[in-house]
């Protein structure tokens, strides 16, 4: 077996330093993705809700609104 040159050895610690660097890119880049997706869920699910609590509550402190309701779901079916 040959023995490995310095040159070899510094050539191998440049690309196990470069393939490193590499990976820890990717790693920050998938976390801030990961992030975005988990921010992005939060505020829609929080949106969402906010909005099915303004109907409910306009639903039951509004008369007119259950009868128009009503009466548009009647005439649907």
């Amino acid at each position: 077996m040959k023995q490995a040159s310095p040159a070899d050895l510094a050539e191998f610690h440049q690309h196990k330093w470069m393939a490193h660097t590499a990976a820890v890119l990717v790693c920050f880049a998938c976390l801030i993705i990961e992030f975005h997706i988990w921010i992005g869920t939060g505020l829609f699910l929080t949106s969402a809700g906010m909005g099915l609590t303004y109907t409910y509550i306009n639903r039951n402190n509004d008369p007119q609104y259950d009868k128009d309701q009503t009466r548009s779901v009647n005439q649907a079916s």
